[in-house]
């Protein structure tokens, strides 16, 4: 579903990630892991459109997104759920949600399903997002992607900041869209986390991929190394 082909990508002059390769494929979970400043996060803005590409080539199924606008990438069917949340403070629960559907894409979700799958929302949705706990504006980030109806979700530091609760109601969410057939992305601090969520995996250290491997045969030792340094 989604290739990714000797990727470069830069801060200015500096150089963040080199000849990155991923490949994702349709319907699978892929959990991207690796130390503070591996790239994790820089690989997702480039595929999202929000960092221009240099060198190397991105494809969703025949779709060249490499010198897209991270609009043009939503258009194709790809949202990004950013590390941080990103909320709009100015706007209500269910105006940012709404931005989400901006690029009117067709497919299932809309603001009636988003608070099916978040109750908690549809409370609050006339409500100023910053009034809402940590957890809540998660869901108002993960609703507001939905709503662009992805065929792939990106999810960057998902359970960062959250409670243990939170974070398996989060996750428990995401197996739902799983088993409804969307892509899935997963930028995830906590190794095990990762493991135990995806179907497969990629390590990156210092802008490189050091391993990969199916998620359910991950050997601790060898993702020790290559999550501190040592390639394999």
């Amino acid at each position: 579903m989604l290739s990714v082909h000797e990727l470069d990508a830069y801060y200015g002059d500096f150089q963040a990630l080199f000849a990155l390769s991923l490949t994702i494929r349709q319907g699978e979970s892929v959990a991207i892991i690796g130390a503070n400043g591996a790239g994790k996060s820089t690989l997702l803005k480039a595929i999202s459109g929000a960092l221009p590409v240099r060198h190397g080539a991105i494809r969703l199924r025949e779709h060249s997104l490499g010198r897209d606008s991270a609009a043009q990438v939503v258009r194709k069917g790809i949202a990004l759920v950013p590390e941080g949340r990103r909320m709009f403070p100015s706007l209500s629960v269910e105006e940012n949600l709404q931005i989400g559907a901006y690029a009117r894409r067709p497919g299932p979700w809309n603001l009636g399903r988003v608070y099916t799958m978040f109750p908690r929302l549809a409370e609050r949705r006339r409500q100023n997002v910053t009034s809402l706990s940590g957890g809540e504006q998660q869901m108002v980030a993960i609703g507001r992607a939905l709503m662009s109806n992805p065929s792939m979700l990106m999810c960057d530091e998902l359970s960062l900041g959250l409670a243990p609760k939170i974070i398996r109601e989060m996750y428990g969410h995401l197996a739902t869209l799983k088993e409804e057939g969307t892509t899935l992305l997963i930028v995830e601090q906590d190794i095990h986390q990762a493991l135990r969520f995806s179907d497969r995996y990629y390590c990156m250290q210092k802008g490189r991929v050091t391993l990969s491997g199916k998620s359910a045969s991950a050997s601790k030792e060898e993702i020790g190394r290559a999550y501190f340094g040592e390639e394999q």
